[in-house]
């Protein structure tokens, strides 16, 4: 009777004396929580803010030579205080760039004395690079292309991929008119959505939880 006793007693010493988990049931829940606030909150801020951006342009004004267009300057960081660039022909400033947050707008600002419109040639296409370069830089998932006073713009045309986005300026929906009319104050406006991944300081977050989960279940005695 003596010796079972100091069995079971010998076999509770040993029970209290096992090292409690490092990880509580409690802590598991609120690393997720920590990792799902944290993906949120990054796929919330895609931003075009701080990327690098690369400008060029192919084509040039109706009756000129192709190669008239160029940008300035050909390499932007976007911010927002300004216009990141203006498409020029021969040091005349004729459309300005400004790269937002989520968006870019392409807009006229050459004026004359007698109001004319400009008139863009068949093979005027805008490319833009490096949008996807920003600290918060995601891949392009869809865009959404607006004109505004342009006479025969197809923004069917205007394309994008993962980083670059290639605006249609001169190609026209007119079979009659070869040429795109931009009017006084007319603009393009495109808008993006951004493709919904993590970034890796989520990723590791997570990677914490899944180890939290693992940690956190009961060990056989």
């Amino acid at each position: 009777m003596t010796f079972t006793n100091k069995a079971r007693l010998s076999q509770g010493v040993k029970c209290a004396s096992k090292k409690p988990a490092s990880w509580s049931r409690g802590t598991v829940p609120i690393l997720m929580i920590i990792a799902t606030f944290f993906l949120i909150t990054q796929n919330a801020s895609a931003s075009l803010i701080g990327a690098n951006v690369g400008c060029s342009v192919s084509g040039g004004l109706a009756g000129t030579p192709t190669s008239a267009l160029y940008c300035d300057p050909a390499n932007s960081q976007v911010d927002t205080i300004a216009s990141e660039f203006t498409v020029d022909w021969f040091s005349t400033g004729y459309w300005e760039v400004d790269v937002e947050s989520t968006a870019i707008s392409l807009f006229l600002t050459f004026t004359n004395a007698f109001g004319f419109a400009v008139d863009t040639s068949d093979l005027a296409v805008l490319t833009l690079t490096g949008l996807d370069s920003g600290p918060n830089g995601k891949a392009i998932q869809s865009i959404s292309v607006q004109s505004t006073g342009i006479d025969g713009i197809d923004n069917s045309l205007t394309t994008f991929s993962a980083n670059s986005l290639a605006i249609n300026m001169g190609t026209s929906t007119n079979p009659g008119f070869e040429n795109v009319r931009w009017n006084t104050g007319s603009r393009l406006d495109i808008a993006f959505t951004f493709a919904d991944v993590p970034a890796p300081a989520t990723l590791v977050l997570m990677g914490l939880g899944l180890t939290g989960l693992r940690l956190s279940r009961p060990r056989n005695t």
